[in-house]
């Protein structure tokens, strides 16, 4: 008879927190964003309770900007999906390639996070120098040329091939 007592009460005490708990998120991005094309993603939010949810969405790439985050707030119903779309950057050619994540961040009333990978693809930056040679061997570098006199170009780049 107590453990039954005791497993109601503590079941009262969880059932709504489960009930909370039952979020389904799901996002929707491009594999891949290259040049000429705005980073975003879509994303679904639904509820088996009606509930109020705090949650920011955002964009995370290693050498990229960082848009400020938008926490946002609203009010679920069960059963009803809720649909947005969050916009980041635009890929232009002074981003490097690399891979990056869409992620929704849900810190009220439960903390639960999802996220999905992507790539941006573009070229990859390198550097290189131009040398002016007196010489065909460029042993000898120089700046000044005398009319009529040969002049030998050269480049020295952090790319092989």
């Amino acid at each position: 008879m107590k453990k039954t007592l005791l497993f109601t009460i503590l079941a009262l005490f969880l059932l709504p927190n489960l009930a909370l708990a039952a979020l389904d998120i799901k996002i929707s991005a491009k594999d891949s964003f290259s040049i000429g094309e705005t980073v975003s993603f879509d994303y679904t939010i639904t509820s088996g309770t009606d509930q109020q949810i705090t949650y920011t969405p955002h964009i995370t790439c290693p050498s990229a900007p960082i848009a400020f985050l938008q926490e946002k707030t609203i009010q679920l119903e069960a059963g009803k999906p809720y649909r947005d779309t969050y916009t980041d950057i635009k890929v232009d050619d002074s981003l490097e390639p690399q891979t990056c994540t869409a992620q929704i961040d849900i810190t009220s009333p439960i903390q639960q996070t999802v996220s999905k990978e992507f790539k941006i693809a573009t070229n990859p930056s390198f550097e290189f120098q131009i040398k002016t040679c007196q010489d065909q061997e460029c042993l000898k570098l120089s700046k000044i040329f005398i009319l009529n006199e040969d002049i030998y170009f050269d480049y020295q780049a952090s790319v092989e091939k």
